[in-house]
């Protein structure tokens, strides 16, 4: 016959359980179990031997032996028959329910419960996600009107440079017009000059007369 692997303590995960806690639905080494019932929060705690904590598959009531049917509403545990009939029973008065119909009750409060909080969270997913469409349209118009900007800055910087360079040139132009009739006055100026300076030199080489001193005083008259 196959043996029935042993389960280990919940706590230490070491030592093999003994000791089923009713209330916190741990399973306890005798070690850990002593640890457990020491604490202040925990040492009113029910425990239940494991050798007897099953049979068939269901829980055993260590004290009347007998199969847990109900669960006491006032103390949360699991309860036998013998637990709430007659003068000894501890949850004796108590509000009891059947463990089917607990876990029937459970199971609707914990369905409805995960499709409330789904259903919220689905809500808020969709508030969520909406706020992000709107904040990247958000980021998008900020930055369509700053390149709207950019483009006016760029026209307005083209017409303001073209404005100045059509300055300069006219102003330039006037200048250079003045320059260029300097110039051409100058060169006239040498012309002339180089014409009289070969008539000097001609009348140099003359023998002195009257004449040379007439064409002397008209040479430097035009100079």
């Amino acid at each position: 016959m196959a043996q029935v692997a042993s389960k280990t303590c919940d706590i230490c995960k070491n030592a093999p359980e003994r000791h089923l806690c009713i209330e916190c639905e741990q399973r306890f080494c005798d070690n850990c179990k002593g640890l457990h019932t020491r604490k202040k929060a925990t040492r009113q705690q029910k425990f239940q031997e494991s050798s007897k904590m099953k049979e068939n598959g269901k829980y055993k009531c260590t004290e009347h032996d007998e199969h847990y049917t109900f669960i006491c509403n006032v103390c949360n545990v699991p309860v036998c028959i013998q637990c709430i009939v007659g003068i000894e029973g501890k949850h004796n008065g108590h509000s009891v329910f059947s463990i089917n119909e607990t876990i029937s009750s459970l199971h609707t409060i914990v369905k409805d419960e995960i499709e409330t909080t789904l259903q919220e969270d689905i809500r808020i997913l969709n508030q969520l996600e909406q706020g992000v469409d709107t904040y990247d349209c958000q980021v998008k118009s900020v930055i369509n009107g700053i390149r709207e900007d950019e483009q006016k800055i760029k026209q307005m910087i083209n017409e303001t440079v073209k404005t100045m360079i059509d300055a300069v040139k006219m102003k330039t132009s006037c200048e250079r017009d003045i320059m260029a009739n300097l110039v051409a006055a100058t060169k006239s100026r040498i012309e002339t000059k180089t014409s009289l300076e070969d008539r000097w030199k001609h009348l140099e080489k003359e023998r002195p007369n009257l004449a040379v001193i007439y064409d002397l005083q008209t040479l430097h008259s035009k100079i």
